[in-house]
C-alpha cells in the first residue's frame, strides 16, 4: 500500500461516503485502486486514520544527541569514535559501540 497522509485518507473516506466508486476515488486522488480499497477497508474496520507503529529497533540516540556527537568532532574536542564512546560512558552513562558513533558521523558527512 502506498504511503498516504492522514488528510488524504480522510478525503478518500469522505468521497467513499458520498457514493464515489473506488476507481473514481483512485483516479481523482491519483493513488492506486488497491490503496484506496485498503484504506477504505482498514478505516471501516478500525475507525482509525492514524499510521500503525512501524516495525524495527528503536533508535539509541535522538536527533538532538546525534547533533551533540557531531558537534564534539567538529569542535575538535575529540578525534575518534572511540574517544567519544569513552566520553559518553563516563559522563552520560550511555553504553554504545564505536561503530554506532561512526555510523552517526558518516550520516552527517564526517569520518573519524
Amino acid at each position: 500500500m502506498k504511503d498516504t497522509k492522514i488528510i488524504q485518507r480522510a478525503r478518500i473516506m469522505l468521497l467513499r461516503e458520498l457514493g464515489y466508486t473506488i476507481r473514481e476515488i483512485a483516479s481523482r486522488e491519483k493513488v492506486p485502486v488497491s490503496t484506496v480499497g485498503s484504506i477504505c477497508q482498514r478505516i471501516s474496520k478500525t475507525q482509525n486514520y492514524q499510521d500503525k507503529p512501524r516495525s524495527g529497533r528503536p533508535r539509541i540516540f535522538s536527533k538532538r544527541s546525534e547533533r551533540k556527537i557531531t558537534r564534539l568532532i567538529t569542535l575538535g574536542k575529540f578525534q575518534t569514535a572511540v574517544e567519544i564512546q569513552s566520553n559518553l560512558m563516563a559522563n552520560d552513562n550511555i553504553k554504545v559501540s564505536s561503530d554506532t558513533i561512526r555510523n552517526i558521523l558518516k550520516q552527517n558527512g564526517l569520518y573519524s
